[in-house]
Protein backbone atom coordinates (compact mmCIF):
# COMPACT_ATOMS: atom_id res chain seq x y z
CA UNK A 1 0.00 0.00 0.00
CA UNK A 2 2.54 2.47 1.18
CA UNK A 3 4.84 1.46 -1.47
CA UNK A 4 2.39 1.72 -4.37
CA UNK A 5 1.37 5.51 -2.72
CA UNK A 6 5.35 6.35 -2.89
CA UNK A 7 5.02 4.59 -6.49
CA UNK A 8 2.16 7.11 -7.74
CA UNK A 9 3.31 9.75 -6.56
CA UNK A 10 7.36 9.33 -8.25
CA UNK A 11 5.48 9.16 -11.32
CA UNK A 12 3.65 12.45 -11.01
CA UNK A 13 6.72 13.82 -10.09
CA UNK A 14 8.31 12.70 -13.11
CA UNK A 15 5.51 13.63 -15.12
CA UNK A 16 4.93 16.96 -13.71
CA UNK A 17 9.32 17.41 -14.62
CA UNK A 18 8.91 16.75 -18.30
CA UNK A 19 6.01 18.96 -18.86
CA UNK A 20 7.41 21.61 -16.64
CA UNK A 21 10.83 22.46 -17.88
CA UNK A 22 11.90 25.44 -15.49
CA UNK A 23 10.71 23.42 -12.90
CA UNK A 24 12.78 20.18 -13.83
CA UNK A 25 15.40 20.73 -10.97
CA UNK A 26 12.92 20.51 -8.23
CA UNK A 27 10.86 18.10 -9.46
CA UNK A 28 13.84 15.81 -9.20
CA UNK A 29 15.06 16.67 -6.26
CA UNK A 30 11.94 16.20 -4.51
CA UNK A 31 11.83 12.93 -6.88
CA UNK A 32 15.07 11.66 -5.10
CA UNK A 33 14.01 12.77 -1.65
CA UNK A 34 11.12 11.01 -1.76
CA UNK A 35 13.35 7.90 -3.38
CA UNK A 36 14.84 8.10 -0.23
CA UNK A 37 12.65 8.04 2.29
CA UNK A 38 11.07 5.39 0.60
CA UNK A 39 14.06 3.16 0.43
CA UNK A 40 15.13 4.02 4.27
CA UNK A 41 11.48 3.89 6.38
CA UNK A 42 9.46 1.76 3.69
CA UNK A 43 11.83 -0.47 2.29
CA UNK A 44 14.71 -0.32 4.56
CA UNK A 45 13.68 -2.60 8.19
CA UNK A 46 17.06 -2.19 9.26
CA UNK A 47 16.08 1.68 9.58
CA UNK A 48 13.74 0.73 12.65
CA UNK A 49 16.72 -0.62 14.71
CA UNK A 50 19.19 2.07 14.18
CA UNK A 51 16.26 4.55 14.94
CA UNK A 52 15.08 2.66 18.51
CA UNK A 53 18.41 2.73 19.34
CA UNK A 54 19.01 6.29 18.50
CA UNK A 55 15.67 7.24 20.60
CA UNK A 56 16.51 5.18 23.31
CA UNK A 57 20.23 6.54 23.70
CA UNK A 58 18.36 10.12 23.58
CA UNK A 59 16.06 9.38 26.30
CA UNK A 60 18.71 8.13 28.21
CA UNK A 61 20.73 10.92 27.78
CA UNK A 62 17.33 13.28 28.87
CA UNK A 63 17.36 11.04 32.06
CA UNK A 64 20.44 11.86 33.16
CA UNK A 65 20.06 15.53 32.22
CA UNK A 66 17.22 15.88 34.72
CA UNK A 67 19.17 13.87 37.63
CA UNK A 68 17.80 13.73 41.02
CA UNK A 69 16.20 16.04 41.94
CA UNK A 70 18.12 16.91 44.85
CA UNK A 71 21.52 17.44 42.58
CA UNK A 72 19.77 19.74 39.93
CA UNK A 73 19.98 23.78 40.17
CA UNK A 74 17.33 24.09 37.97
CA UNK A 75 13.51 23.95 37.90
CA UNK A 76 12.79 20.91 36.76
CA UNK A 77 13.52 21.50 33.18
CA UNK A 78 16.24 20.23 30.61
CA UNK A 79 18.21 23.57 30.80
CA UNK A 80 17.08 25.49 33.72
CA UNK A 81 13.58 27.21 33.09
CA UNK A 82 11.34 25.90 30.07
CA UNK A 83 12.83 26.35 27.15
CA UNK A 84 12.97 24.84 23.43
CA UNK A 85 15.04 22.29 24.20
CA UNK A 86 11.77 21.30 26.71
CA UNK A 87 9.46 22.27 23.73
CA UNK A 88 11.37 19.74 21.42
CA UNK A 89 11.70 16.53 24.40
CA UNK A 90 7.92 17.11 25.60
CA UNK A 91 7.03 16.63 21.74
CA UNK A 92 8.94 13.28 21.31
CA UNK A 93 7.39 12.15 24.51
CA UNK A 94 3.73 13.00 23.54
CA UNK A 95 4.14 11.46 20.17
CA UNK A 96 5.57 7.79 21.63
CA UNK A 97 3.41 8.12 24.45
CA UNK A 98 1.02 8.30 21.78
CA UNK A 99 1.99 5.75 19.95
CA UNK A 100 1.96 3.25 23.28
CA UNK A 101 6.47 3.31 22.90
CA UNK A 102 6.69 3.34 26.75
CA UNK A 103 9.32 6.42 26.87
CA UNK A 104 9.04 6.29 30.62
CA UNK A 105 9.62 3.21 31.59
CA UNK A 106 12.95 2.48 33.61
CA UNK A 107 13.28 6.51 33.90
CA UNK A 108 11.87 7.95 37.03
CA UNK A 109 13.57 11.39 36.62
CA UNK A 110 11.79 12.12 32.83
CA UNK A 111 8.39 10.57 34.31
CA UNK A 112 8.63 13.24 37.09
CA UNK A 113 9.27 15.45 34.36
CA UNK A 114 6.54 14.44 32.05
CA UNK A 115 4.17 14.55 34.57
CA UNK A 116 5.82 18.88 35.26
CA UNK A 117 5.50 19.75 31.52
CA UNK A 118 1.75 18.16 30.71
CA UNK A 119 0.77 20.47 33.98
CA UNK A 120 2.00 23.20 32.40
CA UNK A 121 -0.67 26.11 31.40
CA UNK A 122 0.60 26.21 27.50
CA UNK A 123 0.36 22.43 27.85
CA UNK A 124 -3.27 22.39 27.96
CA UNK A 125 -3.25 25.54 25.36
CA UNK A 126 -1.90 23.33 23.37
CA UNK A 127 -4.71 20.79 22.89
CA UNK A 128 -2.70 17.73 22.71
CA UNK A 129 -4.29 14.29 21.98
CA UNK A 130 -2.99 11.71 24.04
CA UNK A 131 -4.24 8.75 22.31
CA UNK A 132 -5.17 7.95 18.32
CA UNK A 133 -8.35 6.93 16.85
CA UNK A 134 -9.51 4.04 16.72
CA UNK A 135 -9.41 3.81 12.96
CA UNK A 136 -5.65 5.16 12.92
CA UNK A 137 -4.94 2.53 15.59
CA UNK A 138 -6.56 0.00 13.34
CA UNK A 139 -4.40 1.29 10.11
CA UNK A 140 -1.34 1.44 11.88
CA UNK A 141 -1.64 -1.64 12.98
CA UNK A 142 -2.31 -3.38 9.64
CA UNK A 143 -0.11 -1.67 7.77
CA UNK A 144 2.63 -2.60 10.55
CA UNK A 145 2.01 -6.18 10.33
CA UNK A 146 1.83 -5.62 6.22
CA UNK A 147 5.16 -4.23 6.41
CA UNK A 148 6.54 -6.77 9.40
CA UNK A 149 5.54 -9.99 7.50
CA UNK A 150 6.37 -8.79 4.41
CA UNK A 151 10.21 -7.79 5.54
CA UNK A 152 10.16 -11.54 7.42
CA UNK A 153 8.90 -13.32 4.36
CA UNK A 154 11.79 -11.25 2.31
CA UNK A 155 14.64 -12.11 5.02
CA UNK A 156 13.25 -15.65 4.86
CA UNK A 157 13.73 -15.94 1.01
CA UNK A 158 17.15 -13.89 1.25
CA UNK A 159 18.50 -17.30 3.58
CA UNK A 160 17.77 -19.44 1.55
Amino acid sequence: MMEDMHAKLLSELGRLSEEEPQLREEYEAKKREKETYLENFVRGSGKVAENEARAKALLDRAESLLGPPSTQEQEGFLFGKYSVADVVLTSLLATLLTFDCEPLQGRPNLAKYWDRVRHRPSYAKAGVVHSLPLWVRVMTSLASAYYGGRAAIARMLKAK
